[in-house]
């Protein structure tokens, strides 16, 4: 069983070369690393270049890395505002029979990848695996003033006017987690849980994993839907990809709904069509951890704006029409913690009145309109 790590960069060089650090600590190491990042980037580039002495390797893009023991394949492309697009570019020229994906800013535990690889030989159906990231903020945000600002695709939102500034290792701070039950789950109104940075007791079957601590069988994707705005719920896709019927959640005939659409290209059909015959299964195993380390600002208009239409395309796509019209009516009456419907936010207006409260909510309705017109215009049912 051969693998493959997929990690975008976007301009954090340093965060990077502690993450391949850490992968050269594993005591099952990868068969390879792709490396996604800017071509702008030239201390990714450099960085890149020093760790791995400079010595082309033979095959393409690709140069040994004599100190971490693996294969590095370095992927500079046009433009990192897009993640869908970034994963794509790694995913082209991922030759493992599993992808495994993590951030730039996350540091694996020793034994990640053998939890990872050794969770799949357990059990043939499963078509997915994850774990828990320890979440640890950072006071200032490293994150550089480019990529999601300069999405034009949701032009309706305001960007935001403050560039960030880098943030030292010393700053961070572990978040207090919590213990939970249920994690990446997707309820049957489509209410959202993740908890993945929560403490659970067990491994258990859930509806989607988190994209900075998760794999996939390479056989069951195609590639991740690029009318997936910015950073934002990305990970859905590959996951729904993988799964038939989510556990819990979906249940509707859903696997005789993808059977029947278009195999190739485009929106709604994707590659989903010969997985949803076969019924694989994601596993969220706490025990397979990585170090993550976020960054402590706020979410800018334009963010909720993306994460309001990544959430709504996404479910429209995968949902039956029973289940879109509950989930529409949910998301715009009720709504998720950071995409705001109208009775959560007339709620908390007159709980505590403000400007801002109006402001978000005006945004996550724009995120939540244009997810639909997305989903109407991209979809194989109306195309």
């Amino acid at each position: 069983m051969t693998v493959s790590i997929i990690i975008p960069s976007n301009k954090r060089h340093d965060k990077l070369q502690q993450c391949l650090l850490a992968i050269g600590k594993q005591i099952l190491l990868p068969n390879e690393v792709i490396i996604i990042f800017a071509e702008s980037d030239r201390e990714t580039d450099k960085m890149l270049e020093r760790i791995g002495g400079g010595n082309p390797a033979t095959a393409g893009m690709s140069e040994i890395i004599p100190d971490l023991s693996y294969p590095l394949h370095k992927v500079p492309i046009k433009d990192m505002s897009s993640l869908a697009i970034a994963i794509n570019y790694g995913l082209k020229v991922a030759v493992g029979d599993i992808v495994v994906f993590t951030d730039d800013d996350a540091i694996p535990d020793s034994d990640w990848l053998l939890g990872i690889v050794n969770t799949y030989k357990q059990d043939s159906s499963i078509g997915g695996v994850g774990g828990r990231d320890i979440v640890y903020l950072l006071e200032r945000s490293p994150r550089m003033p480019s990529g999601i600002n300069s999405n034009p695709a949701c032009s309706a939102c305001p960007a935001p006017a403050v560039a960030p500034v880098v943030a030292s290792a010393g700053e961070a701070k572990e978040i207090k987690a919590k213990k939970v039950k249920r994690v990446g789950r997707l309820t049957l109104l489509g209410r959202v849980i993740g908890n993945h940075h929560q403490i659970v007791s067990k491994a258990q079957e859930v509806n989607f994993l988190k994209g900075c601590n998760m794999s996939v069988r390479r056989k069951l994707i195609s590639l991740v839907d690029e009318n997936i705005l910015s950073h934002p719920r990305w990970e859905w896709d590959l996951c729904f990809q993988v799964v038939a019927k989510p556990p819990n959640a979906f249940g509707d005939k859903l696997q005789s709904r993808l059977s029947r659409l278009p195999r190739s290209g485009g929106g709604f059909g994707g590659g989903s069509g010969g997985v949803a015959q076969k019924g694989y299964k994601l596993i969220y195993d706490p025990n397979i951890q990585v170090k993550h380390f976020r960054t402590a600002n706020k979410l800018t208009a334009r963010d909720l704006c993306f994460l309001s239409h990544n959430t709504t395309y996404i479910l429209l796509k995968y949902l039956s029409w029973p289940r879109r019209i509950i989930f529409i009516v949910y998301t715009f009456l009720i709504g998720q913690r950071n995409d705001f419907g109208l009775v959560r936010s007339t709620l908390l207006f007159f709980s505590a009145p403000s400007m801002r409260v109006i402001d978000i909510t005006y945004t996550c309705l724009v995120g939540k309109i244009k997810g639909m017109e997305t989903f109407f215009k991209k979809s194989a049912f109306y195309s």
